[in-house]
C-alpha cells in the first residue's frame, strides 16, 4: 500500500512536471506572440485586465481551494469519498452564487463611477473581469481536488489542450481584428472547456466509490477556510499584483507594460521549476502523512527534505538565468530591453518567496494558518513604501519594494512556524548547492560572448545543465536517506545526487 501511494506521488510529480514544463513552452510563444503583436501600452492594458481578473478570483474563491486540498486529502486517506463530493460541489456552488452576486454589483459601480475605473483602463471590462475570476476560482477548485487524489495525467492532458487553445484563440482574436475584447474572451472560452473537463473527470473517479464512515467538522473547514481567504486576499496588497496598479497611475501604460512583462516572465519561471510544481503536491503528501502517522519528526524532515530539493533546482536556474537574461530579452523581446534591470532585482528576492511555501505548507496541515495570516502584516510597509519608490526611482523602486516584501513575509512565517514546530533547514545541502551551481556557471560566463542566436543559446542552456549535474553528481548535496526516499518510486537508483 505504502508503495502503491509513493508510486501515486512519482507519478503525478512526473506528469505535473512534463505536462506544466510543456504549458509554459506554449505559454512563451503565447507571450512572444502578444508582445510582437501589442505595443507595449496595450500590452501594460492587458496585464492590469489579469491583475483585475486575479482579486476577483482571490475575492471570490473564499479561501476554498486550499480548504479542497487540505480535507479532501485526508478524507481520501480515510476512504470517505461522500465527504470529498460533498466538499468539492458544495465549494463549487458557493463560488458560482458568490460571483453572480459580485458581478451585479461591478456592474452598478462600473456605471455610477465611470472616470475612476477608466483611471485604471478598466471601464469597459470590468464585468469581464468578475466573470474571468470566478470561471479561474473554478478552475483553481478542481485543480486542488486533482492534487489531493494524487491524479494528474488527466488533467496535464487538458492543461496542454488549454494552452494550446488560448494561443490559437489568440492569434485568430487579434487577426480577425477583435483586438483585447476577444483575447479576452478566449481566456473566459478556456476556463469553461477547462472547468468542463476536470468535473467530468472527477465525477468518474468518485460517483459510486465504495465509502467510509467519517465525521465531517463543519467548524474545522470554515476556521481553516476563513484564515486562508484573507491570507489570500491579502496577499493581493503586498505582492507584485497591487504594483501594477501603482505603475499605471504614477507611470502610465507603457511603464506598466514593461513592469508586467518582468513580473510575468520571472513568475513563470518560477512556477515552471519542478520545486514550484511540487508544492501542492507536497502539502498533499505532507497531510496524508501527518493524518496517517501524527509523527511531527516526520513532518519535520519531508520540510527538510522540499528544501533541498527546491535548492537544488532555485539556485542554478536562478543564477543561470541571471546571467542570459539579457541576452534572452534582447534576442525574442526587443521592445522591453527596458525591463532587463527589473528582472535582475526580481530574481534576487524571489529565492525568498520560493522559499516561503514549505513554510505555508507546514502552517496548513497543522491547521496554523493564521500564521500565514500574521505574513500579511507586511502591507503596512509594502504599500506606503511602493508608492514612495516608485515616485522617485520609478520601475526600478517598484522592483524592490516588491522584493523586500517577500524577505520580510518570510522572516514573519518562518518566526511564526518556528514557535510550533522546530524546523531547521539543511544548510550543509544548500552549502554545496550553491558550490555546484557557481561552478556550473563558469562554462556560461565563457562562451555567452558567442550565444547570438537561437541554436547558440540552446547549446549554452544545455552546457549549463550538463556541468550543474555532473558536479551535483560528484559533490552529492542529498544523503543516503534522501536518496532512497527519492528513488523508491523507481525501485532503482535514478536519482544520484
Amino acid at each position: 500500500m505504502q508503495n502503491n501511494v509513493h508510486r501515486e506521488i512519482f507519478l503525478s510529480t512526473f506528469y505535473n512536471y512534463i505536462g506544466t514544463t510543456v504549458g509554459y513552452i506554449i505559454s512563451f510563444f503565447t507571450l512572444l506572440y502578444l508582445t510582437k503583436s501589442l505595443t507595449v501600452a496595450q500590452f501594460g492594458h492587458y496585464s492590469l485586465i489579469l491583475n483585475t481578473q486575479t482579486f476577483f478570483f482571490l475575492l471570490l474563491a473564499l479561501g476554498l481551494p486550499s480548504v479542497i486540498l487540505r480535507y479532501a486529502s485526508e478524507y481520501l486517506v480515510k476512504h470517505d469519498y461522500r465527504i470529498v463530493r460533498r466538499i468539492i460541489w458544495s465549494s463549487m456552488g458557493i463560488v458560482m452564487l458568490f460571483g453572480i452576486l459580485v458581478s451585479a454589483i461591478m456592474s452598478v459601480i462600473a456605471g455610477k463611477y465611470p472616470g475612476a475605473v477608466n483611471r485604471f483602463f478598466l471601464s469597459e471590462y470590468l464585468f469581464l473581469s468578475v466573470i474571468l475570476g470566478m470561471l479561474r476560482a473554478q478552475v483553481r477548485m478542481c485543480e486542488a481536488a486533482f492534487f489531493a487524489f494524487l491524479k494528474q495525467g488527466y488533467k496535464i492532458f487538458f492543461d496542454i489542450l488549454g494552452a494550446l487553445l488560448t494561443l490559437a484563440l489568440f492569434i485568430c482574436s487579434i487577426r480577425l481584428g477583435f483586438g483585447l475584447l476577444g483575447i479576452v474572451l478566449s481566456i473566459a472560452v478556456v476556463d469553461i472547456f477547462l472547468v468542463v473537463a476536470y468535473l467530468l473527470r472527477i465525477e468518474s473517479y468518485t460517483r459510486g466509490r465504495a465509502s467510509s464512515s467519517s465525521k465531517s467538522d463543519l467548524s474545522r473547514y470554515f476556521t481553516f477556510g476563513i484564515k486562508e481567504y484573507a491570507t489570500k486576499l491579502l496577499s493581493f496588497f503586498w505582492d507584485s499584483k497591487i504594483d501594477g496598479y501603482i505603475v499605471a497611475f504614477y507611470l502610465g501604460a507603457s511603464m506598466t507594460g514593461i513592469f508586467y512583462f518582468a513580473v510575468t516572465v520571472t513568475t513563470a519561471l518560477v512556477e515552471s521549476m519542478p520545486s514550484a510544481l511540487m508544492q501542492s503536491m507536497s502539502q498533499s503528501v505532507f497531510t496524508r502523512h501527518y493524518v496517517e502517522h501524527e509523527d511531527q519528526q516526520r513532518l519535520i524532515y519531508l520540510f527538510s527534505l522540499i528544501n533541498k530539493l527546491k535548492a537544488f533546482f532555485v539556485f542554478p536556474v536562478f543564477l543561470g538565468f541571471f546571467l542570459v537574461i539579457d541576452r534572452v530579452v534582447t534576442m525574442f523581446f526587443g521592445k522591453y530591453t527596458d525591463s532587463i534591470p527589473i528582472f535582475y532585482i526580481l530574481l534576487f528576492f524571489m529565492i525568498f518567496y520560493i522559499f516561503t511555501m514549505p513554510l505555508r505548507s507546514i502552517a496548513a496541515v497543522l491547521e496554523k494558518n493564521e500564521i500565514s495570516l500574521w505574513g500579511n502584516v507586511v502591507i503596512l510597509y509594502k504599500i506606503p513604501m511602493t508608492i514612495f519608490l516608485t515616485k522617485s526611482y520609478g520601475l526600478a523602486g517598484t522592483a524592490f519594494a516588491v522584493g523586500t516584501s517577500f524577505l520580510l513575509n518570510f522572516a514573519v512565517q518562518r518566526f511564526f512556524t518556528g514557535k510550533i514546530l522546530e524546523i531547521g533547514y539543511p544548510w550543509k545541502a544548500f552549502y554545496k548547492i550553491s558550490i555546484n551551481s557557481l561552478a556550473a556557471c563558469i562554462p556560461v560566463l565563457f562562451f555567452k560572448p558567442f550565444a547570438n542566436d537561437v541554436p547558440s543559446l540552446i547549446i549554452l542552456i544545455f552546457i549549463f545543465v550538463v556541468t550543474y549535474l555532473g558536479i551535483s553528481f560528484l559533490n552529492k548535496p542529498f544523503d543516503g536517506r534522501d536518496r532512497q526516499i527519492l528513488n523508491r518510486p523507481f525501485k532503482k537508483v535514478v536519482f544520484n545526487f
